[in-house]
């Protein structure tokens, strides 16, 4: 198990909802919706199968990005909150040891 980060720009028309985009990420592993339009997802699929996973509810005009947290590299943040914190701490800790 690996988290991925999933970032996107959705193309919003007042007819589109993306309810069903939110549900999918949420069933795709544990979940951490950290920024209005990114999140990190603990999950055995690599980045292209969760873009495949992720297609059927994005428009056509939609951007995605999923790339894998690696912790070698480090990370840092600003202005995230204690439960988004505790979640990465908590996930990315799991990911290394695993």
């Amino acid at each position: 198990m690996s988290v991925l980060t999933i970032s996107y720009d959705l193309h919003k028309e007042p007819s589109r909802q993306y309810v069903e985009l939110e549900k999918a990420l949420k069933a795709a592993g544990a979940w951490c919706h950290a920024l209005e339009s990114t999140w990190y997802v603990k999950t055995a699929l690599q980045p292209r199968q969760m873009v495949a996973y992720l297609k059927p509810y994005l428009h056509a005009q939609d951007k995605i990005a999923v790339t894998p947290v690696a912790l070698d590299r480090g990370w840092w943040t600003q202005g995230l909150s204690k439960e988004v914190l505790d979640w990465l701490r908590e996930a990315l800790t799991a990911s290394a040891v695993a």
